[in-house]
């Protein structure tokens, strides 16, 4: 089993759609509401650009931001990633990541998350989803 990190930045358009079919940024602060509110959907479908070809069902998803130095405030598990039917403006494939929050672990991580400055360590380059199974073994005690 691998594990990756999923940025969360804010930047561009991206959404998802929560339990109600509310489309939401993909931001820290609303990812955070919608797993406090009971919103964050089961399962969720999210893209990636890279490495999606390299992730399988049961890896480790992490969700991480920079912003604040918050880091690592979410973790869940791969159940699907397969090619999109969507390409960037530039035609790269997009993939598609069908993945489940584990929602007791993801509220303890947003008590305490994983702060952005130790998960620096474990992240060159940055690209939009890492394998970060390196990092999670290393900080597998603060993941929990």
């Amino acid at each position: 089993m691998n594990a990756w990190l999923y940025p969360v930045s804010g930047n561009g358009d991206h959404r998802f759609a929560d339990r109600r079919g509310k489309k939401r940024p993909v931001t820290f602060e609303e990812i955070r509401d919608a797993v406090l509110d009971g919103a964050f959907p089961s399962p969720a479908e999210w893209t990636c650009v890279q490495n999606g070809a390299n992730v399988t069902s049961g890896d480790e998803l992490f969700l991480y931001t920079g912003r604040g130095d918050v880091g690592i405030f979410a973790a869940g598990n791969v159940v699907d990633a397969k090619p999109s039917k969507k390409t960037t403006e530039g035609g790269t494939a997009l993939w598609t990541l069908t993945w489940k929050l584990d929602v007791a672990r993801t509220k303890r991580l947003l008590e305490k998350p994983v702060a952005a400055a130790e998960v620096r360590e474990h992240v060159h380059p940055r690209v939009t989803v890492r394998d970060f199974t390196a990092g999670a073994k290393a900080l597998k005690r603060r993941l929990r």
